[in-house]
C-alpha cells in the first residue's frame, strides 16, 4: 500500500516526505507541503551487471547546457532573494533612523525642561528673597537672625522645587529609555526573521534546482552526473517565506510635565526708610542666600 505521506514529484523524480499530510498552496499559488518537509532523493539510475538478465537502459549524459541553465536559474533566484532582502533592510534602516531621532528629541526635551524648571526655581528664590528682605527691613528686623532665617526660608523653597524637578527628570529618563529598549528588542526580532527568510528561500532555490538536475540524470541513466550533484541536495523549508520589511514603530514614552515653581509668595510692604529701600532694590538675582542643589 502506498505511503500517503509520500508526495511523488513526477515520473523518475524525487519525492517529498510530508508530515501529517499537510498540503496547501505556497505564495506563488503552486501546491506545496506546509511545514518542514524532508527531501527524499530520487533513486539512482539502474545499473545492470554483466550477469544480469535485464536489459540496460541507454545512458545519455545530461548536457552541460542543461546543467548550466538549471544552475543559472538557481543563481537568478538567489539574486532576486538578495535584492528583496536589501530592499526590506533599507526600509527597516529608515525606521531605525527615525526611531533614533524620536528618542533623541525626547531625551533633549527632558533635559531642556529640567534646566528651565531649575532656572525658574532660582529666579523665584531670588524674587522671594528680595521681597522677604524688604518686609523684614520695613519691620526693622533685617539685621541679625532675621536675615539668616530669611535665607533659610528661601533656600528650603528653592531646594524643594529643584528636587521635584530632578525627580520628574529621572522618571522621564527611565520611561524614555524603556521606550528605546522596547523598540530595540522588536527591531532585533524583525532583523532576525528577515535573515531567516532569506536563508530559507535560498535553500529552497538550491534544493529545487539540484533536484531538477538529479531528475534529468536519472531519466537519462547518467550515473556520473547523478553522483556528482547528489551531495549538493539540501533540505529546505516549504513553503518559502516572503522577504518583506516589517512594521516596527518607535512609541515615544509618556513623560510627566515639570511642576510649576512654588517659590515664596511674599508681598513687600512699602519701604519706610532708606535702608529698607536699599535692601529691596539692590539684592542681586543670583543671591547666595539659598543653597543651590546640584544633584
Amino acid at each position: 500500500m502506498a505511503n500517503p505521506n509520500i508526495i511523488p514529484l513526477g515520473a523518475g523524480s524525487s519525492t517529498l516526505q510530508a508530515p501529517n499530510n499537510n498540503f496547501g498552496l505556497n505564495q506563488s499559488g503552486t501546491p506545496s507541503v506546509l511545514g518542514t518537509s524532508t527531501v527524499v532523493a530520487p533513486a539512482p539510475p539502474a545499473v545492470t551487471g554483466v550477469n544480469s538478465t535485464s536489459s540496460t537502459p541507454a545512458s545519455t549524459p545530461v548536457s552541460q547546457a542543461t546543467i548550466n541553465a538549471i544552475m543559472q536559474s538557481i543563481a537568478n533566484e538567489v539574486a532576486t532573494n538578495q535584492n528583496a532582502y536589501n530592499s526590506a533592510a533599507s526600509v527597516n534602516a529608515t525606521s531605525d533612523a527615525q526611531a533614533g531621532i524620536d528618542h533623541t528629541n525626547q531625551v533633549q526635551g527632558n533635559t531642556s525642561s529640567r534646566a528651565t524648571a531649575v532656572q525658574n526655581a532660582e529666579q523665584a528664590a531670588a524674587q522671594g528673597n528680595q521681597g522677604l528682605k524688604a518686609v523684614l527691613a520695613s519691620l526693622g528686623a533685617l539685621n541679625g537672625t532675621g536675615q539668616i532665617l530669611a535665607g533659610r526660608a528661601v533656600a528650603d523653597s528653592a531646594n524643594n522645587d529643584i528636587g521635584t524637578s530632578d525627580q520628574t527628570f529621572q522618571n522621564n529618563a527611565t520611561a524614555i529609555q524603556n521606550a528605546q529598549t522596547t523598540y530595540d528588542n522588536s527591531a532585533h526580532e524583525r532583523d532576525a526573521a528577515l535573515k531567516t527568510a532569506l536563508s530559507g528561500d535560498n535553500q529552497q532555490a538550491q534544493s529545487t534546482g539540484i533536484q531538477n538536475i538529479l531528475n534529468e540524470a536519472r531519466s537519462q541513466n547518467d550515473t556520473a552526473t547523478y553522483n556528482k550533484f547528489l551531495p549538493q541536495l539540501v533540505q529546505a523549508t516549504v513553503p518559502t517565506q516572503a522577504i518583506l520589511p516589517s512594521t516596527t514603530t518607535y512609541n515615544p514614552a509618556s513623560v510627566n510635565s515639570f511642576a510649576p515653581t512654588s517659590g515664596l509668595n511674599v508681598t513687600a510692604a512699602p519701604a519706610t526708610n532708606s535702608a529698607a529701600a536699599s535692601a529691596a532694590s539692590t539684592t542681586p538675582v543670583n543671591s547666595a542666600l539659598y543653597v543651590k542643589k546640584t544633584s
